[in-house]
């Protein structure tokens, strides 16, 4: 008998993937659950982890950091295309530098 519950086949999916898998709050990223490559990859118990901050556990050193790595992969997926830094005049937003992404056009996962 299949998994047939799409809950139940994210949490399979999760606890099960060799790939380390976390969730995470958004805007502290707070470790919500992680699963066992984690755990593994890190040194970190499950419950050591739970409840703390990338920050906190020494994972990332900065949220930019975190950021900039996160962005880096998803160009390396083609998920967006690469970043261009340009200048942004308005006369709704100030004048300053700003990053420039779009999603690509066509792009596959394989």
């Amino acid at each position: 008998m299949g998994v047939r519950n799409p809950d139940e086949k994210f949490a399979t999916a999760f606890r099960c993937s060799p790939q380390p898998f976390t969730l995470s709050t958004i805007k502290e990223d707070r470790y919500i659950e992680v699963n066992d490559a984690f755990v593994q990859r890190t040194g970190w118990a499950r419950e050591e982890a739970i409840g703390h901050t990338t920050l906190e556990l020494g994972i990332w050193e900065t949220h930019a950091e975190r950021f900039a790595k996160a962005l880096r992969h998803a160009v390396e997926l083609n998920l967006l295309s690469p970043v261009r830094p340009m200048q942004l005049v308005d006369e709704i937003y100030p004048p300053g530098p700003v990053l420039s992404s779009s999603p690509m056009t066509g792009a596959t996962m394989k």
